[in-house]
């Protein structure tokens, strides 16, 4: 190593940077061509429990291609072969979810007993059901099993199939996507119900709920929509009026239960319905004539017959009634009970000459003012049972933070903040005014200073002189030179200014020395 530093410093200053160059090229060359020649990897399948794994290396390894292991469940392979491998491992069914599907019945088997059949049909069913809940967003893996009773010849005694599904979350699944998973299994399965299935999580918590639970928590839900509903009337109501120094808490009963009614009010004026007459008359015959068998048997013209009435009959019938009213009425679920309201309101504040809050309590006109508006708000109705209750109180009092006297400092920092960019320029331009005559000049003339020069003036020395005398005595002096040290050649450089000194002004350097021999 130290032999090729050596071999680096004998190298021209042209060399070197020549050399510098070229290293730099092939360092950069290398790296880009480590980037080009390296292999990208894309996700292939993640997720996967072991089994199916197992079952994708073991495929990819048959295939010749390269691939990833980044964890338990994940394989990545090449950015180009992605398409390629999946492609191939649909067609062998993989990843299968650890469980079978449907395929199971591609091979006939006819000495398979009814029993068996049954099983291998529960199987496929819940290996379909659990790779269509898979493809969900939310869920990583999952289970399901499927309890089929035996069919029964009582219909009283057929009892309904029911169903199981443990989710493996990847992240929260939403209240929806449980019932779509409900309904999904009540679907596949007949005679189920979405809730005969139950939904759990890997944690034992369970996501589904019943009928019964569900329509509980709606009502709970709108109960609280309308309490939050009429709260936000009361605060848009006193905003404008006493601002933000109030708080209000309101209290809803709602009742769901269904009721129909039916009223009946009878008129007690009789009022006639119908009316019926009827007439009745009856009458007798009475012969006249020669009494014999003559006369009764032939025609006689000396014979008469008259008609005498013996009766007469009229009836007369009118039907009355009594007038009534019919009113059916229904009451529908969710409506309100009763309201329970209360308000509490802050006073009105002033400051003193000191500059301290003084509470104020508001006035009865003012707070019952309040009150109405407020009843007028929520709909309160006395006759339901409702109850309003609005208070004047004094909140805590807001903290004042301290006076700051402002000072004369901060009005010339104020002045001073106003030329802040004049200032700014002005002070670079000193700072660099500076720089250039404390550092910058300083240094200028001390790399412009020469190092050594050949004793004595080479104008006067070398006059008279051959070439190659002159040649050899600048060489032994620049050899000298070269020999003394930094401190020496300062010291020769002083002497000889000093010399040329005394000679220049020797009236001067007489008046020096005998100052100095004085003292």
């Amino acid at each position: 190593m130290q032999e090729i530093v050596k071999l680096f410093k004998g190298f021209s200053a042209t060399q070197k940077v020549v050399l510098t160059f070229l290293g730099t090229i092939l360092f950069v060359g290398l790296i880009a061509l480590s980037f080009t020649s390296k292999i990208n990897y894309s996700l292939l399948y993640s997720g996967m429990n072991p089994s199916d794994t197992a079952k994708v290396v073991a495929e990819l390894k048959s295939l010749n291609i390269p691939y990833k292991l980044v964890n338990e469940g994940t394989i990545e392979v090449p950015s180009d072969k992605v398409y390629e491998a999946r492609m191939n491992l649909a067609s062998k069914n993989l990843p299968s979810g650890g469980v079978v599907g449907f395929e199971l019945f591609d091979k006939s088997n006819f000495g398979m007993t009814n029993f068996a059949q049954n099983i291998n049909y529960q199987r496929a069913l819940a290996g379909e059901l659990t790779r269509t809940i898979n493809s969900l967003s939310e869920v990583r893996n999952s289970r399901v099993q499927i309890a089929i009773p035996k069919p029964s010849v009582f219909v009283s005694e057929q009892k309904k199939p029911t169903a199981s599904v443990v989710l493996l979350l990847s992240h929260p699944i939403s209240a929806s996507h449980v019932k779509a998973i409900q309904h999904i299994v009540a679907s596949s399965v007949p005679g189920m119900q979405p809730d005969d299935v139950s939904v759990v999580s890997s944690d034992g918590t369970l996501l589904s709920v019943s009928k019964q639970q569900a329509a509980e928590n709606e009502k709970i839900k709108y109960q609280k929509q309308i309490e939050s509903s009429l709260e936000e009337k009361i605060k848009k109501l006193l905003s404008p009026i006493v601002g933000k120094k109030f708080s209000v808490a309101v209290k809803v009963d709602t009742d769901f239960s269904k009721l129909s009614k039916q009223s009946i009010v009878y008129d007690p004026n009789s009022v006639p319905v119908s009316e019926q007459s009827s007439t009745e008359k009856s009458s007798k015959v009475v012969s006249s004539g020669t009494p014999g068998v003559v006369s009764n048997t032939t025609k006689n013209p000396t014979s008469q017959s008259k008609l005498f009435p013996v009766s007469s009959k009229k009836t007369v019938t009118t039907n009355y009634d009594v007038g009534k009213t019919v009113t059916q009425s229904s009451l529908e679920p969710g409506r309100i009970k009763r309201i329970s309201a209360a308000v509490v309101v802050d006073g009105i504040y002033t400051t003193d000459k000191k500059g301290k809050l003084i509470y104020h309590p508001r006035s009865a006109s003012q707070m019952k003012k309040i009150t109405d508006l407020i009843a007028s708000a929520v709909g309160y109705d006395k006759s339901r049972g409702d109850q309003l209750t609005v208070t004047n109180i004094q909140f805590e009092l807001p903290k004042t933070p301290p006076a700051v006297k402002v000072s004369s400092i901060s009005s010339i920092s104020d002045k001073i903040r106003k030329f802040a960019t004049p200032l700014r320029y002005l002070l670079s331009v000193i700072v660099f005014v500076i720089l250039y005559l404390f550092v910058a000049r300083p240094l200028i003339k001390n790399l412009s200073k020469p190092i050594a020069q050949p004793a004595g003036n080479l104008n006067q020395t070398f006059v008279g002189q051959k070439v190659s005398d002159i040649e050899s005595r600048v060489k032994e002096e620049f050899e000298e030179a070269s020999r003394l040290t930094e401190d020496q050649i300062r010291e020769k450089q002083m002497n000889e200014n000093i010399k040329k000194e005394v000679n220049g002004s020797p009236e001067i350097a007489a008046a020096i020395v005998k100052d100095l021999i004085n003292e």
